[in-house]
């Protein structure tokens, strides 16, 4: 019993450490996938590049209907190619009720 909570307090130990030396490189887990991608940049590293430059960024929220989630990602792309912004934003439905197609609709506008 003992010798098993040790392994298991040192799994532990390595995976904090893999997590934080993983932070350190730029890349996380994809918890979902189980492989090491690279992570995107914080928001304050871009804007700290040019402190004095004018940026922009979009926020979308997830339509209601289907023929709304068509003309979002016709605008997007329109949106995504004119404003060049620093980074968009996705809003998450309360608790989670749009959560499969806000995630959808983040990685199109990424």
């Amino acid at each position: 019993n003992d010798k098993n909570q040790q392994q298991q307090r040192q799994k532990l130990t390595n995976n904090k450490n893999n997590k934080q030396q993983q932070e350190q490189q730029g890349q996380y887990t994809d918890r979902y996938t189980m492989t090491t991608i690279p992570a995107d940049p914080k928001i304050i590293d871009l804007l700290n590049k040019d402190p004095e430059a004018l940026y922009a960024s979009l926020e979308y929220f997830p339509p209601k209907t289907d023929e709304g989630v068509k003309n979002l990602n016709s605008r997007m792309d329109r949106m995504l190619k004119k404003c060049n912004p620093l980074f968009t934003d996705m809003t998450w439905g309360a608790g989670g009720s749009t959560a499969e197609l806000s995630l959808e609709l983040s990685i199109r506008a990424h």
